[in-house]
């Protein structure tokens, strides 16, 4: 079938099937899986840095809506209404799978227990603060995290502190939050 994603590759989108069925294959028989109408794929994306740890294909005709990850990100963090939410939520996301995944393997890029998912949102909502204490929150971590990132030249990853020293945007949703 047509392929979607294929491993390894760098996540740039979540995938929102409405019509159709997928076939999911990951190295971990036991983390395979079928998506049918309905189903998404690579939410993780969303909140962290991501490479693709499956293949995804098409096993009929599908239709699919992608949200493209980086559009995602800015509209998000353009809205200061949103970015505790967002924060908190990604937080408590990436905490879910590295609890909660199956086999102790939390690599994969389905994750679609709904209700596992809304206690998730509805915990990040009520923890949500008021907008104005968002902003002077996100300007005072803006200028600590900038600041932090100027004291050393290298990171972990071996990137220039002029590549690292970008933004808030970067620090939340590259699985730093």
């Amino acid at each position: 079938g047509e392929e979607v994603f294929n491993e390894g590759k760098l996540a740039e989108h979540m995938y929102f099937l409405s019509a159709g069925h997928m076939k999911y294959t990951h190295r971990d028989f036991r983390l395979s899986a079928e998506l049918e109408s309905g189903g998404w794929a690579s939410e993780p994306a969303l909140w962290l840095r991501w490479s693709h740890y499956g293949k995804m294909e098409a096993t009929t005709f599908i239709e699919v809506q992608s949200l493209i990850l980086d559009r995602f990100r800015a509209v998000a963090i353009g809205h200061k209404n949103t970015v505790s939410f967002v924060r908190i939520y990604a937080k408590f996301f990436v905490e879910y799978i590295q609890q909660k995944a199956p086999w102790d393997s939390w690599w994969t890029d389905i994750w679609t227990d709904v209700r596992a998912l809304s206690e998730i949102a509805r915990k990040a909502k009520a923890m949500t603060l008021p907008e104005d204490e968002v902003e002077r929150l996100s300007t005072s971590l803006t200028q600590r995290i900038s600041t932090s990132l100027r004291v050393s030249s290298n990171s972990s990853d071996g990137a220039p502190a002029s590549r690292r020293d970008s933004s808030f945007k970067d620090y939340i949703f590259k699985g730093r939050c």
